[in-house]
């Protein structure tokens, strides 16, 4: 299987979803401390979570968006349409904002 095409559905994807985020801080006092926020993306696919594209793709992914980014931006997957069905996916994405 060529992966030139999953990988352009994945980034496709990601660009849906990536306008779903929170922004939480590590601080124990609750005072914004910029160079300790966490930035959660939230990113679903309709995959099942046990297929190729999920296992192979999007959670390796994940993991190097974490450790690129020294735990500032961290990827939570929802495989199977967790947040939203398919056809809805950008319509769901814009109401976040």
């Amino acid at each position: 299987m060529k992966l030139a095409p999953l990988f352009s559905i994945g980034a496709l994807a990601a660009v849906s979803l990536l306008g779903c985020s929170n922004q939480s801080s590590n601080t124990t006092d609750g005072s914004s401390a910029t160079s300790q926020e966490t930035t959660v993306l939230r990113f679903s696919h309709f995959w099942p979570a046990t297929s190729s594209i999920s296992t192979e793709v999007f959670e390796p992914w994940a993991k190097q968006i974490e450790t690129d980014s020294n735990g500032r931006l961290k990827v939570e997957l929802y495989p199977s349409a967790g947040l939203a069905k398919a056809d809805v996916t950008y319509e769901s994405a814009a109401k976040v904002r």
